[in-house]
């Protein structure tokens, strides 16, 4: 009897540290928001080819990743501003767009500053 008693104290206890742990990561996860200039969603590839050709051609640079669809980005920001003047001006050279705000964890910025957004989609699908 002692020995389940034992046992049971020790299941509980290993539970409650998981619990807690899991807990703390959740809480201690810091996240920054980031800003999304998409251009579209595209079920076929190749419309998302031609418009990353026409970003080209306006002057950015085009990036896209595979969720449920193609999603095209002109570019990932770090502040509301930038998105928003960056939307302008795709929109006065007759592209339209949308800036979407993410919530990432923080240890993704300097790749949003530098542009490399390969570890970045993933957080943007979830």
């Amino acid at each position: 009897m002692k020995r389940k008693a034992m046992l049971m104290t020790a299941c509980v206890m290993m539970i409650m540290n998981t619990v807690i742990f899991l807990y703390l990561d959740h809480v201690l996860k810091q996240e920054i928001s980031v800003y999304v200039i998409q251009m579209g969603r595209y079920k076929k590839e190749e419309n998302a080819n031609q418009m990353i050709e026409q970003l080209k051609k306006a002057g950015y640079q085009g990036y896209r990743y595979q969720d449920k669809d193609i999603v095209v980005l002109a570019k990932i920001v770090c502040t509301q501003d930038e998105a928003n003047q960056m939307a302008k001006e795709i929109s006065q050279k007759g592209m339209s767009c949308v800036v979407k705000e993410y919530q990432i964890d923080q240890k993704y910025k300097n790749e949003v500053t530098s542009q490399k957004y390969e570890h970045i989609y993933e957080e943007l699908k979830s």
